[in-house]
């Protein structure tokens, strides 16, 4: 009797570590930035947005702005921008290009 218990335990865990992970997932790869897209970059360590804009601008990116939490908005995105930022320790989140502005001091 105990093991059937446990077993149906264990199952119970398992679809909820599922479930866990498919909420996790959903949301990431809808705000994933897809190559040529406007994106905000959020930096997850003191160099992260720095380190990564520089990547992102060898490879035709040019930064039009800052976001609120003092990330940068990027106007294209390059191939591979998410896993980039997250190994430069920086977030890559997809904006819509028209509701960037630009900030002072920042061309375009």
């Amino acid at each position: 009797m105990r093991v059937a218990g446990n077993d149906s335990r264990k199952r119970q865990r398992g679809s909820l570590s599922l479930l866990l992970l498919a909420c996790a997932l959903v949301p990431a790869t809808a705000l994933a930035p897809k190559q040529g897209a406007a994106l905000a970059v959020l930096s997850l360590s003191p160099t992260g947005s720095a380190s990564y804009a520089g990547w992102a601008t060898g490879r035709g990116a040019r930064i039009i702005g800052t976001t609120p939490l003092g990330g940068l908005v990027l106007d294209h995105a390059p191939d591979g921008a998410l896993y980039s930022a997250l190994s430069h320790g920086a977030i890559a989140i997809a904006v819509p290009l028209g509701l960037c502005t630009s900030s002072p001091g920042i061309e375009k």
